[in-house]
């Protein structure tokens, strides 16, 4: 741990975010024990960013008193190391490391996972009346919901919530989803903060099932503490 610029107790924080976003709001601002990896490179930020969100942004000429600064520019990545664990993205030479489970929260406030591929990372500063933030977020594609889901029907068993916290929070071994859909959105923009783990994926089609489905396989996270 010595080589890393963090505590065991900012490690362990960082990976209970993903488990307390029905009692606090993730925005990307949050402390990470890691950093943004090459190559990295100055792009123009896209609109989703903050689009939506029931708030005026401005990078140019402030049209309203109360709108608040957003930078025309952000910091894009390839990758992104936590701790041992690094997790990768479509620019990537390997996308193994670019497949993740996300943390989100379904109609009725219960936590869900679902898994996505990562495009890029990026971070992107705001002017708060607090003062600056930053933001680390990352741009991804989400896999469709199948109606069989727990089609395998093989529970994570076995693991306290310390090794493993989505154990009790209805993760299964395996699932069963639908191929990447693709559509870019606000909604594709996560903190991450937001992620959970990795995951294996391999094609799979049930019986009497015109077209193949993907299984998804959530890897248990690593840490050095």
């Amino acid at each position: 741990m010595a080589k890393y610029n963090f505590t065991i107790q900012e490690a362990l924080y960082f990976k209970n975010l993903s488990f307390q976003i029905k009692e606090m709001n993730i925005t990307g601002c949050e402390l990470i024990p890691g950093e943004l990896l090459a190559p990295i490179y100055e792009t123009t930020a896209d609109k989703r960013v903050y689009a939506n969100i029931g708030y005026t942004f401005y990078s140019g000429i402030q049209q309203d008193k109360n709108s608040i600064f957003v930078s025309p520019l952000m910091i894009h990545a390839s990758a992104l190391r936590i701790a041992d664990e690094r997790f990768g993205s479509q620019l990537c030479r390997s996308k193994l490391a670019a497949n993740v489970m996300v943390a989100i929260l379904d109609k009725n406030d219960n936590i869900e996972y679902w898994p996505a591929t990562i495009r890029y990372f990026f971070k992107h500063s705001i002017v708060l009346p607090q003062g600056h933030t930053e933001h680390v977020l990352a741009l991804v594609d989400w896999y469709g919901k199948h109606n069989k889901k727990d089609y395998f029907n093989v529970p994570r068993r076995g693991l306290s919530r310390t090794l493993d916290g989505v154990a009790q929070n209805g993760m299964k071994h395996v699932e069963l989803w639908k191929p990447l859909t693709r559509k870019l959105s606000h909604e594709s923009i996560i903190p991450v903060q937001r992620i959970v783990c990795r995951f294996m994926k391999a094609k799979y089609c049930p019986q009497n099932n015109r077209t193949d489905l993907i299984a998804v396989i959530p890897l248990n996270r690593r840490f050095s503490v």
